[in-house]
């Protein structure tokens, strides 16, 4: 059973701005996954009143003696007028996901793996699959027998096989298919390749991002089938527009966003297949060696900042930020009439200016708003 903390803070109307940014800074920290579901901040006048999910009352506990939880008191305390009134309720509906079973592939770091710890905060057991020796091994001492952990690369048919049929024998079926596995080609554009790399780079790329896709899914349909199930693919704003990689990648997640179309109309109306599409996020994908490049860092503040100016919102995602709308693809309940669905969960790249990034950049002293 996860736990609902309700905050009322009085603020200085004058601060408020800055109070929220403060708490944005801290999802990161005190609210980061996997002890948090998600927290959200509303505004009533002079009271700010903020509504954090924990996992558990054991999570709560831990994230509050965490060295993260003091930064974020301090914050409060440096903003609030008075002294917070706290509010704890325990919600006894349960996890989003209770008594499903998932597969993530790709799920040892990165997006995939916030997608493995939230489905399991969510009340879900899942498989995982990756060539990440070591990130599985971390993940399995983390989560124990909630998930189940299985080397695998997904351009072999066997290994997508494997996988699934070693899930079900561990939890005894299939409800969700993510296939989340992915490799980036460090925004190599065609003219820094050679002919060879091209080649070498393609058939990497395309078999992971493309091929793994389709093997995965077709390997999971008759389990899915069986449970009316899903197939939820981890696609990319690249997916959807140009230069957010280079022509392999870009071509890659092009074609996957062909298969996700065509997948939801061949299994119709057994079997839902529907994507979410980050945008950049603080999570480096794997190159392929045949490329010869290192992945952009997107850890380095610099880069940081450079690449929110870019974004509407200006931010860049962390993994875990995108974790709600895997959540709501995987709820038969919460999802039930969508199908070739695509979540784009990329900071508003779809409503870039041609004149400005955002529009809103001054709307706060245009309102005379602090």
């Amino acid at each position: 059973m996860s736990e609902l903390e309700i905050v009322r803070i009085s603020v200085d109307t004058e601060r408020k701005h800055e109070f929220h940014r403060a708490i944005e800074n801290a999802r990161s920290g005190y609210f980061a996954p996997p002890n948090c579901l998600g927290a959200d901040l509303s505004d009533e006048g002079q009271v700010m009143v903020l509504v954090i999910r924990w996992a558990s009352a054991s999570a709560h506990v831990a994230a509050a003696s965490s060295p993260s939880a003091n930064a974020f008191f301090s914050a409060i305390q440096s903003f609030a007028a008075g002294p917070p009134s706290i509010e704890t309720l325990t919600n006894t509906v349960g996890g989003r996901l209770v008594g499903q079973v998932a597969i993530v592939t790709g799920g040892a770091r990165g997006i995939g793996r916030a997608i493995v710890e939230r489905f399991v905060a969510e009340g879900a057991k899942v498989g995982v699959g990756d060539v990440n020796e070591q990130g599985l091994e971390d993940l399995k001492a983390q989560f124990g027998s909630s998930i189940f952990t299985l080397i695998t690369d997904v351009r072999s048919a066997d290994a997508n096989v494997s996988l699934i049929e070693s899930t079900i024998s561990k939890f005894g079926r299939l409800d969700t298919f993510v296939a989340n596995a992915g490799l980036s080609d460090a925004f190599a554009e065609t003219v820094q390749l050679s002919l060879e790399q091209i080649e070498d780079g393609f058939d990497d790329i395309f078999g992971v991002n493309v091929l793994g896709l389709i093997l995965g899914s077709r390997a999971a349909l008759p389990h899915l089938v069986a449970t009316r199930g899903s197939i939820i693919v981890t696609l990319s704003n690249s997916a959807l527009y140009p230069d957010g990689g280079g022509v392999l990648y870009v071509a890659s997640k092009h074609a996957a966003l062909g298969v996700v179309k065509q997948l939801a109309h061949e299994f119709a109306p057994l079997v839902r297949v529907n994507a979410v599409s980050p945008g950049a996020t603080t999570s480096n994908m794997t190159v392929p060696e045949a490329l010869g490049r290192k992945g952009m860092d997107q850890s380095d503040p610099d880069t940081l900042t450079a690449i929110s100016e870019l974004i509407p919102l200006r931010r860049v995602s962390e993994p875990y930020d995108h974790t709600d709308a895997f959540v709501l693809l995987a709820s038969r309940s919460e999802s039930a009439s969508m199908t070739s669905t695509i979540i784009e969960s990329d900071g508003g790249l779809g409503v870039r200016g041609l004149r400005r990034t955002r529009g809103g950049d001054d709307l706060m002293n245009e309102l005379a708003l602090d």
